[in-house]
């Protein structure tokens, strides 16, 4: 039997990570955790002892996704099982220190979660951290976050579920498409006569999917992989809560949806596509902000 009154450690003999260190944050206080060192913010040695994986093709210590997702019979599978399981959202990874992306991926996988949702986007010129601060324009070491996120999922076995554009002016979204090509002013909380020019005007699709296809296709700093070969991606999502409302018939979003949902199932042919909307509700015709608000 244990002795009470001495600590336990972070870790257990094979390997997992003991009450204690769940309590602490997955690793808050200096810890060892799939070869890096992580030190307590306001240490002495904490910016000297954080250790980050080497910048080379291969992965490093840690299990690889056996396979991609799939979709058969209505389930989803992996490795030709149904396979059913419990996620979280996480927006915020992509703008995140590896010191968060580390404590909260860790969190995750010891409550047992198999899915994370992060963004993947950020449109907005107005932040340094931005993935695309002008169109066309994708500034390299903006994207160290979104590599490691994906880098650290995989050591932990979890799928990402990663959405290409906000619907919200939150990160740029869709009224920075709008202001860029179309000079027009953010009405994502009105009417939306301005903001469903998204999903319409063709310079606008033209950049999202150049954007797609640029985090499609990217090479990650961490694995060696290129995204769309990276089974810890489970699907990409056209956009955070898509929504038309100068159209509440929600046939400008299935059109925009279809055709480029055809054009990422090409870039990405092994991996999931999911529109990102919250499905279509009940309430009346004539509720504001019908059919979203189921």
């Amino acid at each position: 039997m244990n002795n009470p009154n001495q600590a336990e450690p972070d870790f257990l003999a094979d390997g997992r990570l003991s009450r204690r260190n769940i309590m602490l944050g997955g690793g808050l206080g200096a810890i060892a955790l799939a070869g890096m060192v992580l030190a307590a913010p306001g240490t002495a040695q904490a910016s000297e002892n954080i250790q980050r994986p080497t910048k080379v093709p291969g992965r490093g210590p840690g299990p690889m996704p056996a396979s991609f997702v799939q979709v058969k019979g209505g389930e989803f599978a992996r490795d030709g099982r149904p396979w059913r399981f419990g996620g979280t959202n996480c927006y915020y990874l992509h703008a995140s220190s590896h010191y968060m992306i580390d404590s909260m991926l860790n969190n995750a996988a010891v409550m047992k979660m198999q899915v994370v949702r992060a963004w993947a986007f950020n449109d907005d010129p107005n932040q340094s951290n931005a993935l695309q601060p002008a169109p066309y324009t994708y500034p390299e070491d903006n994207y160290d976050s979104l590599d490691y996120t994906v880098y650290k999922a995989g050591q932990l076995g979890l799928k990402l579920v990663l959405p290409l554009v906000n619907n919200w002016p939150d990160y740029g979204g869709m009224k920075q498409y709008v202001s860029w090509f179309l000079g027009l002013p953010d009405d994502s909380y009105g009417d939306g006569v301005n903001h469903d020019r998204f999903y319409t005007d063709d310079k606008i699709r033209k950049c999202y999917l150049a954007y797609a296809d640029h985090v499609i296709n990217r090479k990650n700093r961490y694995t060696g992989l290129r995204y769309r070969d990276d089974p810890t991606i489970m699907t990409w999502e056209l956009a955070n809560e898509p929504r038309n409302r100068s159209d509440k018939s929600g046939a400008p979003v299935l059109a925009w949806a279809d055709a480029v949902s055809r054009h990422l199932k090409t870039s990405a042919p092994r991996q999931l596509v999911a529109i990102g909307d919250e499905g279509m509700g009940m309430e009346p015709a004539g509720s504001s902000d019908y059919p979203y608000s189921n």
